[in-house]
């Protein structure tokens, strides 16, 4: 099977790639790093504008480079492969939506976004039951503290995608 990716893909991939390590370090250094999800803005405007394996490769990459560049997220508590796991769908929902299902922008981006937040809430879930930790209410306070992640969210990528769309389709054109 062969993996269709353009160079100016993987051009993409780059720049939201290091967008989404190093965004999380300014809103780390304020404190503002779980309520506002900074790395999951540009991992979901890649997967709006980015052919799938590469918008999915991205964002299950990034939480772990980011882990050894700069110790976040954390391996335990088991924060990095939850996050690997959450952004790999957040990536495949998006970009499926969009390239496979032809969703309009904001859907595919509601969508991806429902989905990372189930899977994280499942897999919370899990983990703090593996861990004999009160599951309902860590699971409960993080999605209520990142409700203004998942508003950043929605109020930037659909835009930001649109306006990248037709840049992308030229430079794909160009090849």
């Amino acid at each position: 099977m062969r993996i269709e990716a353009s160079p100016f893909d993987l051009v993409l991939a780059g720049l939201f790639g290091a967008s989404a390590l190093v965004l999380p370090m300014f809103f780390h250094a304020f404190g503002l790093g779980k309520a506002f999800l900074p790395m999951y803005v540009p991992l979901l405007v890649l997967a709006l504008v980015a052919r799938t394996p590469v918008a999915v490769g991205t964002a299950v990459l990034v939480p772990a480079v980011s882990t050894l560049a700069t110790g976040m997220p954390p391996v335990y508590p088991p924060v990095l492969p939850k996050m690997c796991v959450e952004l790999g769908l957040m990536a495949l929902a998006a970009s499926l939506a969009r390239t496979h299902w032809r969703w309009g922008l904001f859907p595919a981006a509601l969508l991806a976004v429902g989905v990372e937040r189930a899977a994280y809430v499942v897999m919370t879930l899990f983990l703090t039951g593996l861990f004999h930790l009160p599951g309902r209410e860590i699971t409960l306070a993080m999605v209520v503290v990142s409700w203004p992640g998942i508003l950043l969210q929605l109020a930037v990528a659909p835009p930001a995608a649109r306006w990248l769309e037709p840049r992308v389709a030229r430079m794909r054109a160009i090849r």
